[in-house]
C-alpha cells in the first residue's frame, strides 16, 4: 500500500518550499512528501517546471560569468607577457 499524498495547508506546495525542493535542500522525508503531491497536482507540476527552468537559466548565467571572467584573466595575463599594457 503506497502512502497517501500529503495535504499542504494552502492545498499546494508554497513557492519557497518548491525552490528548496528544486535545489535539493529539503530533508528526504519532506522531499518524498512533495514528490507525492506533485505527482497528483497539475498546478504544482507547472510551477515546478518554471522553477527548474529558472534554476537552469541561473546555472547558465553563472557558467557564462565564469567563462567571461576566465577569458578576461587570460587577456590580462597575455597583456603582461607581450608588454602591450601600461605598467
Amino acid at each position: 500500500m503506497s502512502p497517501e499524498p500529503v495535504e499542504f495547508p494552502t492545498g499546494c506546495v508554497d513557492d519557497e518550499v518548491l525552490e528548496l525542493y528544486v535545489l535539493r535542500r529539503l530533508p528526504p522525508k519532506d522531499e518524498h512528501q512533495i514528490d507525492l503531491h506533485i505527482m497528483e497536482c497539475d498546478d504544482c507540476q507547472s510551477r515546478l517546471r518554471v522553477a527548474e527552468e529558472r534554476l537552469d537559466l541561473l546555472k547558465q548565467a553563472l557558467r557564462d560569468i565564469k567563462a567571461n571572467a576566465t577569458s578576461a584573466l587570460v587577456l590580462v595575463d597575455l597583456d603582461g607577457i607581450t608588454g602591450d599594457g601600461e605598467h
